[in-house]
């Protein structure tokens, strides 16, 4: 059975490995950057409806007021 990198040397194949792990490197930062795409969105919305939140309260008067995630608040 002929392997497919008999005929390649040592550079070549020391090469052709290299590429080869920058390429996995890549998918694997595209796969958890895709992966995890939707937790990021949902958590910078959380973070601009608590920015929200914090600036409605003020308005309203309130010094210190606990949100739904239990973080306490005090301006």
């Amino acid at each position: 059975m002929t392997n497919l990198y008999d005929d390649l040397s040592l550079e070549e194949l020391s090469e052709r490995i290299q590429n080869m792990q920058e390429e996995l490197t890549a998918a694997r930062k595209e796969f958890n950057e895709k992966r995890t795409a939707n937790l990021r969105s949902l958590m910078e919305t959380r973070r601009e409806t608590d920015r929200a939140i914090r600036e409605e309260m003020l308005n309203l008067g309130y010094k210190t007021f606990k949100t739904a995630t239990g973080n306490i608040w005090s301006f």
